[in-house]
């Protein structure tokens, strides 16, 4: 009974971990509200004017947001259209970049949390000897040819190279943060 109630305790715990993992990342700058001219599957929302008949232009937030249609749901729209077409990872990175495409273009000043284009973590395998690292890029002017191009092992080139999944880049992250925190601390 009780390794039964631990088990499904730690199942609970996993499960929010991943769906915090697995979400898309909204900063809620309401952007995607006020730019539906850019997309024909929103017209349906579009008062005339590229914003979003649900759209609160006091309080910058939406309407009905808790009953909100499919298309503004990223994880319902991958689930629905796009899962067989596309990784999440990969989904999610495009998503980003339109995002950070309309608050580049947003002459909105008061927009404090810019939706960061973090990189895509890549794994890298020796096929010689077996030597793996995944490693999670902090600048988008890196590219996976920048970190290793042979194997530190054995200088076996070239390497495997493979965007990481969710939990390796985020595994990767955490490992550069600590990484960086002891160095930090001699």
């Amino acid at each position: 009974m009780i390794k039964s109630k631990i088990k499904i305790n730690l199942l609970s715990r996993l499960r929010k971990i991943f769906i915090k993992e697995l979400s898309f990342p909204c900063v809620k700058c309401g952007l995607c509200c006020k730019n539906l001219n850019f997309s024909s599957e929103a017209d349906f929302l579009n008062r005339g004017d590229g914003v979003c008949k649900n759209y609160d232009d006091e309080t910058k937030k939406c309407s009905i947001y808790d009953d909100r249609p499919e298309i503004c749901r990223v994880d319902r729209m991958y689930a629905l259209y796009y899962s067989k077409k596309y990784t999440w990872e990969d989904f999610v990175s495009v998503n980003r970049k339109v995002c950070a495409a309309l608050q580049l273009q947003s002459s909105n000043s008061d927009i404090k949390n810019l939706m960061p284009i973090r990189p895509t973590p890549m794994h890298y395998t020796c096929p010689a000897c077996g030597w793996s690292k995944t490693v999670a890029p902090r600048s988008d002017a890196l590219g996976p040819g920048d970190f290793y191009s042979d194997c530190p092992q054995c200088q076996h080139s070239p390497l495997q190279v493979q965007p990481a999944g969710v939990v390796q880049g985020e595994l990767a992250q955490v490992a550069h943060t600590i990484a960086r925190l002891w160095r930090s601390r001699r």
